[in-house]
């Protein structure tokens, strides 16, 4: 893979005539835009240059979900800066939404976390199958108060349960949790584990330095006993062939602002019995700005890959471990965007923020082995704040560099390239969507 710096999009997409076709995303022109009513009455202070200004500044959650019976396309986001609220527009009909709901709570500023709303998917809690959306908390005002995932009904709004994820860990001995006051500084990871449509357990890193997994009950017929959380990231030693190697313990604890990556890699055994093997890539880093006491730090971070052997009941109890973990440049360089794994890799960009100032930066942009943590490539560029995408045989991803970044493509020349035929590969229905 080799940057090709383009000044547009021109790429000679076959969008007419015979034979393939490429997809057809539109125009760009404007059909409507939205004020969530809760940033209607501040309106007026943006323009009288007040500090309490109407913003939105969160990136929206989409996703086609069953609603009493019949099926429809949502858009969910919350405000980032802007407040403390999320809201809901059912965008079935493009050219006319509807506003279904909006959610407050003061724990939602999101001061401190990436700005998506979460993932949604449908769960079967209490017996009762729902779709539903996950966001996490942002608040850092109670040092005593444990992170927190909401999981709202993307029918009515409602709050079907809110998961606080407790740590109970104080590895540095002064008799308080770590874990305590930290604040979940991304989307969650939301998985269906086995299959069978119903999501099961969720992974989200704190800037406490702890990855969380959640189990989540998923069976309709079954209701489970509750959600339940744990640490996922609680293993920091692995033999790379005959030496060991070891996270030193000042180091253990770094933030995690990027969603992870996570890879579902089971089999099944002898005896018909899958075997779980839930593959979880992420980064970390010493923290931007002054509200991050680690901030000036020179400790090196590293990416991290763990494995969960875990059952979909099950949390904790060591069926988690370490597989590999790469050391980034000694220094600030960290990772503050999500992960993205495809084909056997997993990608992630780097930031080194220069001073406070976490737009002014130098980054890097990784492929490693998903297996054994050796790398692919990298490449320098300007600065990476935004995770990367991989799509047709191309990785995407914006580099810092003026208002709104410039984008980065890595690739051949070549687009629309053929899906690769796998004689081998089982059958099998893993998503859909009605037409109508």
């Amino acid at each position: 893979l080799v940057s090709h710096p383009r000044p547009s999009f021109h790429f000679g997409w076959r969008s007419s005539g015979a034979g393939a076709k490429a997809p057809d995303y539109g125009t760009g022109r404007e059909l409507w835009a939205f004020v969530p009513p809760d940033l209607l009455p501040r309106l007026k202070n943006n323009f009288s240059g007040s500090q309490d200004c109407a913003s939105l500044d969160a990136s929206p959650a989409i996703a086609d979900v069953n609603i009493h019976g019949r099926w429809h396309t949502v858009l969910i986001s919350g405000e980032g800066n802007g407040g403390d609220t999320v809201f809901c527009l059912d965008i079935t009909d493009p050219e006319s939404p509807r506003f279904l709901w909006e959610f407050a709570d003061p724990v939602l500023i999101r001061r401190h976390s990436a700005p998506a709303v979460g993932r949604i998917g449908c769960t079967a809690l209490d017996g009762v199958t729902r779709w539903v959306v996950f966001f996490v908390s942002g608040d850092r005002t109670d040092e005593a108060r444990d992170p927190s995932v909401f999981m709202i009904d993307i029918a009515d709004g409602s709050v079907v349960k809110r998961i606080f994820l407790h740590a109970g860990i104080d590895d540095n001995g002064d008799g308080v949790d770590d874990g305590k006051g930290g604040v979940p500084c991304s989307q969650p990871a939301l998985i269906d584990s086995d299959g069978n449509g119903f999501m099961d357990r969720l992974y989200v890193g704190t800037d406490k330095g702890f990855m969380f997994k959640a189990v989540i009950p998923d069976d309709p017929e079954r209701p489970g006993n509750g959600i339940r959380s744990c640490v996922l990231n609680t293993d920091f030693d692995y033999h790379d062939g005959r030496n060991l190697r070891s996270v030193p313990g000042d180091q253990r604890r770094q933030a995690i602002y990027g969603s992870p990556a996570v890879v579902v890699d089971n089999h099944r055994n002898k005896s018909g019995q899958t075997v779980y093997d839930i593959r979880v890539f992420f980064g970390t880093c010493a923290g931007v700005g002054e509200q991050r006491p680690d901030a000036v730090s020179d400790r090196t971070c590293r990416f991290f890959a763990y494995s969960d052997t875990g059952g979909k009941d099950e949390c904790g109890g060591g069926s988690s471990v370490l597989d590999w973990f790469r050391e980034l440049s000694s220094g600030r360089e960290g990772v503050f965007a999500p992960v993205f794994a495809s084909a056997g890799s997993v990608y992630f960009t780097t930031a080194v923020p220069a001073g406070e100032d976490p737009s002014l930066t130098t980054g890097r942009m990784y492929a490693l082995d998903m297996k054994d943590g050796k790398v692919i490539f990298e490449n320098a560029f300007e600065g990476t704040l935004s995770g990367p995408v991989v799509e047709d045989e191309h990785v995407y991803f914006n580099s810092v560099s003026g208002v709104g970044g410039v984008p980065v493509i890595l690739g051949s020349d070549v687009y629309n390239n053929d899906v690769v035929k796998t004689p081998d590969a089982p059958p099998g229905i893993r998503s859909w969507k009605e037409i109508w």
